[in-house]
């Protein structure tokens, strides 16, 4: 026991030398197995508080150490950096080192780190060339002194559980100690927390449960396996037979389960991703495991040496099959999956059970030793996808007999099938390139070989063994190596003339033992030519200069004389064929020979040619006797037929063979062997063999039957006759009884027939006279008389009624059984429960309250299947799901029907009954109203409205028996007839409205739908006369036929879906006021008389270009539409179709008329005016509408003087509110990327500005920090004429300076720090990284650019417009020194919202040489709200944001229009203005993004801003310059202007 836990402790010890972390256990026996081992629980050292201030617990690998002992500290554990280990373990005897076997030598290795005490393992020899090699040895034990063996026992103690059934559990989290000290971080330095568990219960299951991943421990390969670090389950793996990994878990760590000999069973997660290396290796017990398709990556040799795996289920999302994976396991079958792309050296090398392995089509390459040593595998197909096979891919394979190659195969590896002596035939595919050396050496058993045409390169030895029977060598073969081809065996070899390099020995002994005979596992085949045939292509030339001294055909010599002759056997045993491929057959004679002296024989001898049939052979005859055919040999040999072919070449004699003719001997079949008997004498049909050979009846044989008529025993007798006279062969066969049929049928009697005598309709025919008998298995069914067909109906029940009749002499006794059955009368009952009661005065059941989903119990008899059906009354809503569960509401009386079917046993006839349920629901709930229904989704399709009121909301929800279920669609119907003037349906959850669900609703006057709906059903508001407008939600793709047929108070205008496709027959027939219809570009055919009488239409603005709304499919009856005026390219819907030859510089200088686009100027209108008209609609205070109408004017001129009359806040003056316009102005204009180059003196001082900061670049924060640096800095960025010199130190001496922090709880005074160390720490917080450097350009930059852009805005504004003057004072601000803007840039609020202007990315371009500011103006979005926050401003409320949004839009689409016209100006007169396309480009897309804002602002105000919500979505994606751009170009195409 000491000496084990030696070798424990010496574990532990060298790993805090080592400054790992310790390990939960040691690597040892399992402890708990020792009964007689007492721990002392004052030895294990702990690591202690530095400062003694508290006790604390240390997780190291699963082990809990409390800190208990304050005497204890981490030196005497050997855990803090730089203590003297040695000192502190024990007092220890001088001659220790002789006690436990120990050198001083290596003693000092123990002292740098060597894993002193832990085994020493070799490294396992994985070359396959030594397939039995050894796996490293258990580690050694070693001795260490009694104090060191207490330290250990406490350690092991310290990892037991106390819990029930739990041997010991721990942590297993992705922690790595370094150091011993006891901390959990990553491998990177950071802190992490130990999430991953284990325990370990007595039965000898492992279960790691939390999340992430378990630790991976570490090896050294330097001198053979080395354990640097144990798992926390070390000391039991011996004890661990199954391991369930929970799911949570994601990786296993490397090492976590190695040499868990008993483990037999793992169960691994779905959450799984990762299985890292060798983390099952040697698990020698484990015989099954199913990788989950969660896993990705399972690493290398992580099932090695699972010497009894048998089976492996791969996961299917593994793209690759890791090196040695299943490397000496025994599997015996392997479905590797799809996605599979490579399998890596050794993976299922030594799996000497594999017998089968099925490749996945995904599969490109095979490594080094795949499968070599695979003893069992017999045959293999390589896919397709298959491109290369690496070297020894298969080596040694002993039984593979067959191989299919894919036909995308390149190249085969060396040695790849070396030693594959069971494989006998390949065919190699046409893609092949090259046959590495060796790659078929030692296949001894290989007799054919066809080569794809394409092979170029066969390399040495690479068919260096078998016996190969005939050799073509490939077409484009150009080079064959050295020994490469063994034809000893070949009669022919054919070589073509592509053939460029032949090396020594190529086709050496060739024909040497198909001419002179071999010997071959020990018995010996004579030689079968007297010679062999080699055929090249080309000329004898060429084929003596490509094998000039190459000794092609060996030296092989059949002379046997002495001194031996080179080359005999070449120069008299092979002929030369040159310029042909072709063999050229030699005619032999056959010589026939009777083989007996009293035989006949017409014909002796014939010619035929080698590689020809035989052909016709002569019959012998022989008195007495039978011929057997012609054999090679007098006695034995092989049989000659005339269709076998003739290989010899040279001649040959055949001898004939004899037998006795005796029909003794001959073998008779008969058709059939047994026969029914029928009256008549009856004989089978016969064939007779002898010897094989079928004899002819009449000319060998006659045929005589007796005993053939009746059942029993026939004799058939087959007589010899001419060669078989006087001999004869007897053979029996049978006659059987005929088989009686009784016809009989069963019976069923209504329930009125019980009590009564009933005859059984019962016969048998034959002829002789059978009589029948009857019984019956029931009382309620009885026989009255057993040989007769009577029966008493005595009760309800079935019977079984046998009939018998009796055997004769010609036939079987028979027997038959019928069904008869009494019926009795059904009965069906409906049980009262809890919440059903029956009342007995009123004759109906009660319904306590609203249910949903209720099983009711309804009996029964005969366990009979019933279906039931609920009728309901006007205000009740009742159904049953397809289980029968009942659900019910409302108030009053419905009906549940009952039916059942016959019962299965058929005793009980169908039946039906109707019972009445009341039901008294909540008066004020939304069922109230509605009849409906839960579908099977659990969603309510309302079925009716039954209430009373004219404006109805359409609930979201109903709430039913205690449960709140959403309502997802109106049915047929619902509202049909009703008078109802408002519907308000929610965007929420409502998907469809059913079929004429309005239809005829006169009073209905206003309607919402909501933006969900995709389906509305045919005729949905058929007839609704007042109705005035309505609003399609987008998502409807289909109006139904006649939808609005009839809604003849429909009028103005009408916006169709926009996803809207097909519009159905009839569908707004009678709308005869609307005037004006916008249409989207994906409706493609309107269907007949869609807008019949639609007398009002005039004006169709269409989304798409002309050419679309020529394609449009209209059926006839739609004149109204058609003949109105089309006005094409509205709203901006041509953006999936770019108009290639159009530019925009064209577009902006030759054609600018065409930037007026009505369609699209429609919508801008609609959508400005609509909110105008919704703020001044609910704008508090009176005004005339001659006030609103001139407020609208003086708004659309940039004015914004009556304004302020309608802002909730009275307190603004009028410099604060152009103050307001203006940065709202900004803002807007930071939505959208100014890609116009910053030129002049900006960018000429900020260049000069850049390269005095990359100077100071490497010194980071000392320009902010360091006098002499913020002198320097200060002094070259004056001389750049971007900034004075005093202006410049300030800045740099402001973020050198102290900023009060917020105080804390407390506190009087409050905490500084320096305004730069701030601002860094903001910044780290957000995960940036940035240097005082770049913070400065940073905010160079931004003035730079955000002054910029003022400029440009104010260079467009008139100058009597409030807007102008705010921003005016916008660049007054701008104006202030950079060191008054700097404090205002790092405001607390600027500080937080402008982190996301220090983009590395965005600065890289900064540092250039040559920086052009055009590439840096992706950040001008960023740049504008960092400059509107630096501002002193009001804050703005939706309401009056709405306001000023609105003014902003108005002033700027005048100077939209203002711009616009100078273009048109321009081109009139024949100028060029670049400088004013830019502006109209930039005021365009200012006033785009504007009106966007407006209405996201005016929304807001509003209580129910459903429409106007979607009106702006519907248009969202057409507002923006591109889109507008594209529009006015598909203006001009369809112009008919270009040709």
């Amino acid at each position: 026991m000491k000496r084990k836990m030696t070798s424990a402790l010496s574990l532990f010890l060298t790993a805090a030398m080592l400054g790992t972390s310790v390990p939960s256990v040691v690597l040892a026996e399992d402890f708990s197995q020792q009964p007689d081992v007492q721990w002392d629980s004052e030895a294990v050292d702990e690591t202690a508080d530095p400062e003694g201030q508290d006790q604390t617990e240390e997780v190291t690998g699963g082990i809990s150490v409390s800190d208990n002992n304050s005497e204890n500290s981490s030196e005497d554990m050997g855990t803090g950096a730089g203590d003297d280990f040695t000192s502190d373990v024990t007092e220890e005897p001088e001659d220790k080192t002789e006690e436990s076997g120990e050198s001083s030598e290596e003693q000092d290795q123990d002292q740098n780190g060597a894993a002193d005490g832990a085994e020493e393992i070799s490294e396992e020899t994985e070359e396959l060339a030594s397939p039995e090699a050894e796996e490293p040895d258990q580690l050694e034990e070693e001795k260490l002194s009694d104090d060191q063996l207490d330290g250990a026992e406490e350690l092991v103690s310290a990892g037991e559980s106390s819990a029930a059934g739990i041997v010991a559990s721990g942590n297993c989290g992705p922690t790595h100690d370094i150091g011993g000290t006891g901390v959990a971080i990553n491998k990177d330095g950071s802190n992490i927390t130990d999430t991953a568990k284990w325990t370990l219960d007595s039965q000898g299951t492992l279960t790691i449960s939390g999340s992430g991943e378990t630790t991976s421990y570490m090896w050294s390969y330097s001198d053979g396996l080395e354990l640097k670090e144990l798992q926390p389950w070390a000391a039991y793996n011996d004890q661990i037979r199954k391991v369930v990994i929970k799911e949570g878990i994601t990786e296993i760590g490397n090492f976590n389960f190695m040499k868990c000999k008993n483990l037999e069973s793992v169960q691994l997660p779905s959450s799984l991703k990762k299985i890292w290396e060798r983390a099952f290796w040697k698990c020698e017990s484990l015989k099954e495991i199913k990788i989950p398709d969660s896993v990705e990556v399972i690493a290398t040799r992580a099932f090695a040496s699972c010497e009894k795996l048998k089976s492996v289920q791969l996961s299917k999302n593994l793209t690759g099959i890791a090196e040695g994976l299943f490397y000496n396991t025994g599997l015996t079958k392997v479905i590797i999956p799809e996605r599979i792309k490579s399998i890596d050296d050794s993976a299922f090398g030594v799996c000497k059970e594999l017998k089968e392995v099925t490749l996945p089509k995904s599969l490109q390459t095979i490594g080094y030793n795949t499968f070599a040593y695979c003893d069992s595998l017999t045959a293999v197909t390589l896919p397709d996808s298959l491109e290369t096979l690496e070297q020894e891919a298969f080596y040694s394979c002993k039984n593979l007999k067959t191989v299919k190659f894919g036909n995308n195969l390149k190249e085969i590896g060396v040695c790849a099938f070396e030693n594959c002596d069971s494989l006998n035939n390949i065919v190699l595919p046409n893609s092949l390139k090259t046959i590495a050396e060796r790659a078929f050496f030692g296949c001894s058993s290989l007799t054919s070989v066809k080569f794809g045409d394409n092979i170029t390169e066969i390399g040495e030895r690479a068919l260096g063994s078998g016996r190969i029977k005939e050799l073509i060598l490939p077409r484009n073969l150009k080079e064959l190596g050295e020994s490469a081809i063994n034809t000893s065996s070949c009669t022919k070899i054919v070589v073509y003339k592509n053939l460029q390099k032949v090396g020594k020995y190529a086709l050496a002994s060739f024909g040497s033992c198909a001419v002179h005979g071999e010997s071959f596992n020990g018995v010996y085949y004579p030689g079968t030519v007297d010679k062999v045939d080699f055929y090249y292509e080309g000329t004898k030339a060429q084929w003596e200069k490509i094998s000039k001294d190459t000794e092609v055909f060996g030296d092989y010599d059949c002379s046997y004389s002495w001194p031996r002759v080179p080359h005999y056997h070449s120069d008299h045993c092979i002929r030369f064929h040159y310029g042909t491929t072709k063999y050229q057959s030699q005619s032999h004679k056959i010589t026939f020979n009777k083989n007996a002296k009293n035989a006949t024989l017409k014909t002796t001898s014939k010619q035929v040619k080698t590689n020809s049939k035989y052909g016709t052979l002569p019959t012998p005859t022989r008195r007495g006797y039978y011929f057997l055919g012609w054999y090679t040999k007098a006695s034995g040999g092989s049989k000659v037929t005339a269709s076998k072919v003739f290989k010899l070449t040279k001649n040959q004699t055949l001898y004939a063979h004899w037998t006795k003719a005796d029909l003794g001997k001959a073998t008779v079949t008969l058709s059939k062997n047994s026969f029914t008997w029928n009256g008549k004498a009856q004989t089978p049909a016969v064939t007779v063999k002898f010897q094989g050979a079928t004899l002819k009846k009449g000319t060998h044989y006659t045929v005589s039957c007796t005993k053939n008529k009746e059942p029993g025993t026939a004799v058939l007798t087959v007589n010899g006759k001419g060669l078989f006279g006087k001999t004869k062969k007897t053979v029996k066969f049978t006659i059987a009884k005929a088989t009686q049929t009784i016809s009989a049928g069963g019976m069923i009697c209504k329930p009125s027939q019980k009590g009564k005598t009933v005859t059984l309709n019962a016969a048998v025919k034959n002829s002789d006279g059978t009589k029948l008998h009857f019984y019956s298995n029931s009382k309620a069914v009885q026989v009255v008389n057993k040989d007769k067909n009577k029966l008493k109906l005595a009760g309800v029940g079935a019977a079984v009624i046998t009939i018998k009749a009796d055997e004769t002499k010609h036939y079987k006794a028979a027997v038959k059984k019928v069904n008869v059955i009494q019926q009795g009368a059904q009965s069906i009952q409906l049980k009262q429960q809890s919440f059903l009661k029956y009342d007995k005065t009123k004759g109906v059941y009660v319904l306590s309250k609203e249910i949903f989903s209720q099983a009711l119990q309804i009996s029964v008899k005969g366990n009979a299947a019933y279906s039931c059906s609920v009728e309901n009354s006007a205000k009740t809503s009742a159904w049953l799901d397809k289980n029968m569960r009942l659900t019910a509401s409302g108030n009053g009386i419905f009906t549940l029907n009952v039916s059942t079917k016959t019962s299965a046993d058929k005793i009980y006839p169908a039946a039906s009954k109707k019972f009445y349920i009341s039901i008294k629901g909540m008066a004020n709930s939304a069922s109230a109203e509605w009849n409906y229904k839960v579908e099977s989704d659990g969603k309510i399709t309302l079925l009716k409205y039954i209430g009373t009121a004219t404006t109805v909301k359409v609930p979201d929800t109903i709430t039913l028996d205690s449960r709140k279920f959403n309502v997802k669609a109106i049915g047929n119907s619902a509202f049909a007839g009703t008078k109802v003037k408002k519907v308000s349906i929610s965007d929420k959850y409502m998907k469809s409205i059913g079929k004429n669900a309005f239809k005829n609703c006169k009073s209905l006057q206003e309607v919402r739908l909501g933006t969900g709906i995709t389906s509305i059903g045919a005729g949905a508001f058929y007839g609704c006369s007042a109705l005035k407008t309505i609003a399609f939600p987008d998502g409807l793709k289909v109006i139904e036929a006649e939808l609005m047929k009839g809604c003849s108070g429909l009028s103005g205008e009408i916006y169709l879906p926009r996803s809207l496709e097909t519009i159905r027959k009839n569908a707004f027939e009678g709308c005869t006021k609307i005037s004006e219809i916008m249409i989207f570009t994906f409706l493609s055919s309107v269907e007949s008389n869609a807008f019949k009488n639609c007398n009002s239409l005039k004006k169709v603005y269409f989304s798409g270009a002309k050419v679309r709304w020529n394609g449009i499919k209209f059926a006839a009856g739609n004149e109204k539409i058609t003949g109105a005026q089309i006005i094409c390219n509205a709203g901006g819907g041509n953006t999936a179709y770019e108009v290639t030859d159009i530019t925009t510089e064209m577009l902006l200088r030759q054609y600018p008329e065409y930037l007026k686009n009505e369609g699209y100027s429609k919508i801008l209108n609609d959508l400005q005016n609509d909110c105008f008209s919704i703020m001044s609609g609910h704008t508090s205070g009176t005004f005339s509408d001659e006030w609103w109408a001139a407020l609208k004017s003086l708004m659309q001129q940039g004015h914004s003087a009556l304004i302020k009359a309608v802002l909730e806040d009275p307190k603004f003056t009028e410099e604060k509110v152009n103050r307001s316009l203006a940065l709202e102005l900004v803002v807007d204009t930071a939505e959208y990327s100014i890609d116009e180059d910053l030129s002049g003196g900006i960018q000429d001082g900020l260049q000069r500005a850049y390269k005095v900061l990359k100077k100071f670049k490497s010194g980071g924060d000392k320009i902010f920090k360091d006098g002499d640096t913020m002198k320097k800095a200060a002094q070259e960025l004056g001389g750049t004429g971007w900034i004075t010199e005093e202006e410049a130190l300030k800045m740099l001496q402001y973020m050198n300076g102290y900023k009060e922090l917020p105080l804390k709880p407390g506190q009087t005074k409050p905490d500084t720090v320096q305004r730069w160390d701030h601002v860094q720490s903001v910044f780290d917080g957000a995960d940036i990284a940035i240097d005082a450097v770049d913070f400065l350009m940073t905010f160079l930059t931004v003035q730079a650019v955000g002054q910029k852009l003022v400029d440009r805005v104010i260079s467009q504004l008139p100058s009597d417009s409030g807007l102008y003057n705010g921003v005016v004072q916008l660049k007054q601000y701008m104006n202030q020194p950079m060191s008054i803007l700097m404090k205002d840039f790092l405001a607390d609020q600027v500080e937080k919202n402008a982190i996301w202007l220090f983009d590395k990315k965005a600065l890289a371009p900064m540092w250039e040489n040559s920086v052009n500011l055009a590439k840096v103006v992706g950040v001008a979005d960023k740049i504008c709200k960092a400059v509107a926050f630096m501002m002193d401003c009001p804050t703005l409320e939706d309401y009056n944001k709405a306001w000023f949004s609105l003014n902003n839009a108005m002033v700027l689409r005048l100077q939209v229009d203002r711009l616009r016209a100078q273009l048109i100006a321009a081109k009139n007169a024949g100028t060029e203005n670049i400088q004013l396309e830019d502006d109209y480009k930039l005021m365009m897309k200012m006033y785009l993004s504007c009106l966007k804002k407006t209405g996201r602002y005016v929304a807001k105000t509003m209580a129910d801003p459903y429409v106007l919500n979607a009106k702006f979505a519907r248009f969202d994606s057409s507002l923006t310059y591109e889109n507008y751009i594209l529009t006015c170009k598909w203006g001009l195409a369809d112009s008919g202007v270009l040709k």
